[in-house]
């Protein structure tokens, strides 16, 4: 029993010696580093990169400029940024990195070198230092039409000025102020990648471009007209402005209103309410046909039209009134003799409508007063708008044997304000009393310039059968 005791404990012994210690971790990282760019003339941003490699892990990296410590990164992929400033003097500047492992292990990276190689300024002291600028899109993906909008975010030195918004190498728009945005509108059209860019700009002139954002636009092609209605007025009767105005509808938007007049385009409307300022003017007597054409962001459009008749008198002031000159003819006949007297009307001036009807009335020498006529209807004359139908003719006959001569004439109006003709001409003598007398009067309207319109029997078929309006419409 005693040796068996001895063997086993000696067996104990041995196995307790064959547990071996763990060997710690001294391989230290392979550090390495790259510079993006490695020659700068301007001043701005440089991008510093390191893949370290290590037997077990790399923990952090450090990145250093001429020695000294500028950046840390704990994960893959390691990088940081410097950013040479202006005045920054030409030359190199030396940067390196350490990478750790978990042992504590470190290693060194050989030193990359940025040339520094900004011109001379001419001018010591100007600002020289370019804005910073990031540009943000409204989404990734677009897949409905419609209006988005860009903003950008920009910082100088001394102030940023100005930032312009371009697709591709279009200008979209300009912003003075911040916040800095702009909008554009997408279309099934353009399906695909859009690339859009910010340059900032500062007060001496300096501009930085944005890295390029890129959107991809995805919209289904939408083939629905919008709907469309219009609305004008029936009708016009007095001279000014009045509107013309469309209610226009879509699923994806209205781009624009198209205004139509008489078949020209007149107005075009992005933005509602959709509207279009249109005059009539004195004397315009027409039918205006309009027509509102809705676009949508598609080009999708639909269209509507409406009427407008315009019924606007011509403006009658003083300087503008028409002049009505009468004659007078007075005729009879003894054998084949021919005897003849004129009457001349003053001129007929009137500047308002209230008070036009005019009798005409005959006076002998003894005074008896003789109404124009034994046709009542043309026994009197009406000066009114260029709607109305003048009177031209008119016939008086006189007794003849109850004077030696016929004195005169003269017209008044209802209110009783008389107006004498000019003298007459002429004089019937005692042996022409038994003849009959027959004055005929007629009239002759002439414009403010004194131009002949036409004579009253023409006026009087013609107003029978147009108007006043029309006859006037043939003076040129």
């Amino acid at each position: 029993m005693k040796k068996a005791f001895a063997l086993t404990t000696i067996t104990l012994a041995l196995v307790a010696c064959n547990t071996a210690a763990p060997v710690p971790d001294q391989i230290a990282p392979s550090a390495n580093i790259t510079l993006n760019p490695t020659t700068v003339t301007t001043p701005g941003p440089i991008t510093l990169t390191s893949n370290p490699t290590d037997n077990i892990g790399v923990t952090r990296v450090e990145f250093y400029k001429n020695d000294i410590l500028i950046g840390a990164d704990t994960s893959a992929p390691y990088s940081t940024t410097d950013t040479i400033t202006a005045g920054t003097p030409n030359g190199t500047i030396r940067y390196n990195t350490r990478a750790y492992d978990a042992a504590g292990n470190v290693g060194t990276s050989d030193n990359a070198v940025l040339t520094v190689n900004f011109p001379s300024d001419p001018l010591p002291g100007r600002d020289i230092t370019p804005p910073t600028v990031e540009l943000f899109a409204p989404a990734p993906t677009i897949t409905n039409a419609g209006t988005y909008a860009l903003t950008a975010q920009a910082t100088d030195n001394v102030g940023v000025t100005s930032v312009a918004f371009y697709r591709g190498a279009t200008l979209i728009s300009t912003d003075t102020t911040s916040p800095y945005t702009a909008t554009f509108t997408t279309t099934s059209a353009q399906n695909g990648t859009l690339s859009f860019t910010a340059v900032a700009k500062d007060a001496a002139g300096n501009t930085t471009t944005s890295s390029a954002v890129n959107v991809t636009v995805d919209i289904t092609p939408d083939t629905t007209p919008p709907v469309v209605t219009i609305a004008a007025p029936a009708s016009i009767t007095t001279a000014g402005e009045y509107k013309v105005s469309a209610t226009a509808t879509d699923a994806n938007g209205i781009d624009r209103v198209e205004f139509y007049e008489n078949g020209q385009l007149v107005t075009t409307d992005t933005t509602a309410p959709y509207e279009s300022t249109r005059a009539a003017t004195s004397g315009t007597v027409a039918t205006r046909v309009y027509r509102a054409v809705a676009f949508d962001t598609e080009g999708n459009q639909a269209q509507a039209t409406a009427n407008t008749n315009i019924d606007v008198p011509s403006s009658f002031n003083q300087e503008q009134t028409r002049r009505l000159i009468g004659t007078w003819v007075f005729t009879y006949n003894i054998g084949s003799t021919t005897f003849q007297q004129t009457y001349r009307l003053d001129d007929v001036r009137e500047n308002s409508f209230d008070d036009t009807v005019y009798d005409i009335y005959g006076r002998d020498q003894l005074g008896n007063v003789i109404v124009a006529g034994y046709v009542p209807s043309l026994s009197k004359f009406t000066l009114l708008d260029e709607d109305s139908t003048f009177d031209r003719f008119f016939i008086f006959d006189f007794a003849a044997a109850s004077n030696t001569s016929v004195s005169g004439c003269y017209y008044q109006n209802a209110n009783g304000t008389q107006s004498d003709c000019y003298a007459m001409t002429g004089t019937k003598t005692s042996s022409d009393t038994t003849a009959a007398l027959t004055p005929h009067f007629t009239s002759t309207e002439r414009d403010v310039a004194r131009h002949e319109v036409t004579t009253g029997e023409e006026r009087a078929a013609r107003d029978a059968h147009r108007g006043m309006r029309a006859a006037l419409a043939t003076h040129p």
